[in-house]
């Protein structure tokens, strides 16, 4: 058999890259195991701020950590996160953040093995929130409707009515937010 010419490569998608505003807030972990003899002592996270950035742009980030502060397998750590990162709009081309979970033994920090690695699917994450927002968006203006039809009223043949009391008027006659 003659091999075929090589396969093209796939042309680039012309990818929409906005800056969003990146908030972690990050209340603890909980159930570690420890992955040797001693047990879970003060566990920290690393939220790896590289692997969401293209390569050129990563080099001058540096990495975020969260402070060994309580000890335990149920750390509550209580902090935000907040980084500003050009990514795609696209929820498809999103990057995900890679996580990891240490535990600092020692007093200087000399041994740090990890407990485990998660990510964050900002894809995902964007596309709920883009559709939690278009909800929000739409009954705002079924209330909106509501409203300007109260004030009609109010102002026509309602006057001895009180806004609440038209409102309630109108949500029976089938004018309500579910819609």
């Amino acid at each position: 058999m003659v091999p075929g010419p090589p396969p093209q490569p796939l042309p680039m998608p012309d990818l929409n890259i906005e800056e969003y505003q990146i908030q972690i807030n990050v209340l603890g972990l909980r159930d570690l195991l420890s992955t040797g003899l001693l047990p879970v002592r003060k566990a920290y996270c690393k939220f790896s701020v590289k692997s969401i950035l293209p390569p050129s742009q990563a080099k001058a980030v540096a990495d975020i950590f969260t402070n060994p502060n309580e000890g335990g397998s149920d750390p509550n750590i209580r902090t935000t996160l907040k980084v500003n990162a050009n990514i795609p709009a696209d929820p498809y081309y999103c990057p995900r953040m890679t996580c990891t979970a240490y535990d600092k033994l020692y007093f200087e920090g000399m041994a740090q093995p990890i407990l485990g690695t998660f990510t964050l699917k900002l894809g995902e994450i964007l596309a709920a929130t883009r559709e939690k927002d278009a909800k929000v968006i739409r009954e705002l203006e079924k209330l909106e409707k509501i409203l300007k039809a109260a004030l009609e009223a109010k102002a026509g043949e309602h006057k001895d009515q009180t806004i609440l009391e038209i409102v309630n008027r109108l949500r029976e006659e089938n004018l309500t937010l579910s819609r």
